[in-house]
């Protein structure tokens, strides 16, 4: 299914099929302690799901990296390599089962 989307969208890593999507077992987890908001992850992130936020409303201030599409998110973890400051983990998912 996935590949069918891609071919109708071009764009198959944000058009998850429900079987996809539900085989993820873990979610990345930034710690806001470590980040620096550089962007890295967000280049690194295929399905787009990362993205950096302000705290002020008008976008100007220190940035943070947050995952802003939890259920876009593939599990990929190709967020965390691209990291110079070790502030992204995988998180299990509850209920999530190994292998």
């Amino acid at each position: 299914m996935a590949c069918l989307a891609h071919l109708q969208t071009g764009h198959w890593l944000t058009h998850l099929h429900l079987a996809d999507a539900m085989s993820r077992r873990a979610l990345p987890v930034i710690n806001p302690d470590r980040c620096t908001g550089c962007g890295r992850c967000v280049a690194a992130c295929p399905p787009h799901v990362l993205w950096l936020a302000t705290a002020r409303a008008d976008g100007f201030g220190d940035k943070q990296a947050v995952l802003h599409d939890p259920d876009g998110c593939t599990g990929c973890a190709l967020c965390i390599a691209p990291c110079p400051f070790d502030a992204i983990a995988m998180q299990r998912k509850p209920g999530a089962h190994g292998a």
